[in-house]
């Protein structure tokens, strides 16, 4: 059948409610055309009527529209093929195609007797404020409430909701040439509407459940105690600082024991190449470089030796007095403040506390 386009054009637009502004391709609406009508004999209508529509939806057309129908009908989609039969059959009356009507209408009466039919009651008990019913996805306004409307053959999910309300799933099945009732119950009152109540419950359970305030009545809260076989240096509190003085003092003696004998290898090389041996003070400008440069490391040496030794006593002064706290004053346990200095040719770690 040859797609029916041209004089009848502006009716069509008219008569089913297409946007005259519609974006249009006639070129790409033929090339699915032709592909749909060769998919159909091929009996491949799962993709033969999508092609159909798309085809109608960019260049419409009477030709079109009554291939897409018999295209329903083919498979099994009696009420939307029903429905495609009468609109092509009045706009064949409205542009004087006779023959074209004749057709048209024949197949939907045909089809008349095959239509699954489902009528959705809504009683006053359950019409909520702000109901909305959706059939397969698509809104059931409230005038189609109570009457019977033609839908296509097999499941239909049926969704309920409304504001507060929580929302109904339903799955009824239409047969062909059979009416479907189905009563809309009333929906049950959603949790959000209860949540604030059952929120305001709870709050005093968690209050009385929490460690942090349950005593006994008229003692005050005890302080928690430690373990018997806790180390008696985290009791004041001096366990990172015991830790922090071993460190730097483990790295001071390492670093002035290296930068120590960089100095002495510094010093043996200027004795040996580059100054007088009857005279070791008397050096040629690279020994005396030599000498400076043994003199800067040996003051690094010293200054790491200092520190590095400060804060290992200062490691072991803490961790004995931590020791000796017993229980009674742990509150009140060694606490210690620790400063460098530095001077030309001095270095030194000061260490201040109380007991």
């Amino acid at each position: 059948m040859v797609r029916s386009t041209g004089a009848f054009l502006t009716a069509f637009a008219l008569w089913s409610g297409t946007a005259l502004g519609q974006e249009r391709d006639p070129a790409a609406a033929q090339a699915l055309f032709d592909q749909a009508r060769e998919l159909s004999r091929q009996g491949k209508l799962a993709e033969a009527c999508p092609k159909f529509q798309e085809s109608n939806r960019l260049d419409p057309g009477i030709g079109t529209q009554f291939n897409l129908a018999d295209c329903y009908e083919q498979s099994g989609r009696v009420a939307s093929a029903w429905a495609v039969f009468l609109d092509v059959a009045s706009q064949a009356r409205a542009t004087g195609q006779s023959e074209r009507e004749k057709a048209a209408t024949k197949r939907a009466d045909k089809l008349q007797a095959r239509l699954p039919r489902l009528v959705i009651s809504v009683p006053e008990a359950s019409n909520a404020a702000g109901l909305e019913i959706r059939r397969n996805g698509v809104l059931v306004g409230a005038a189609q409430w109570g009457t019977p409307i033609a839908v296509d053959p097999g499941e239909i999910e049926l969704t309920a909701s409304a504001p507060g309300k929580q929302t109904l799933h339903q799955t009824l099945r239409a047969e062909e040439g059979k009416t479907a009732s189905y009563n809309l119950p009333a929906l049950a009152q959603g949790e959000a509407a209860v949540a604030p109540s059952a929120a305001s419950s709870a709050a005093p359970a968690t209050a009385v459940a929490s460690p942090s305030t349950s005593a006994a009545p008229g003692s005050a809260a005890a302080p928690s105690s430690p373990r018997p076989d806790q180390p008696s240096v985290a009791k004041g509190g001096n366990g990172p600082w015991i830790i922090t003085l071993a460190a730097v003092g483990v790295v001071g003696v390492g670093l002035g024991t290296a930068y120590g004998l960089m100095a002495k290898s510094k010093y043996d090389e200027s004795k040996e190449k580059e100054c007088d041996l009857d005279d070791v003070n008397a050096c040629s400008p690279t020994g005396i470089e030599l000498r400076n440069n043994a003199r800067t490391k040996g003051d690094i040496a010293t200054v790491s030796f200092i520190v590095g030794g400060a804060a290992l006593a200062g490691a072991g002064i803490v961790w004995l007095a931590s020791g000796s706290t017993d229980d009674k004053h742990s509150a009140s346990a060694l606490r210690l403040r620790a400063a460098p200095a530095f001077g030309p040719r001095l270095a030194a770690l000061f260490v201040q506390g109380s007991f």
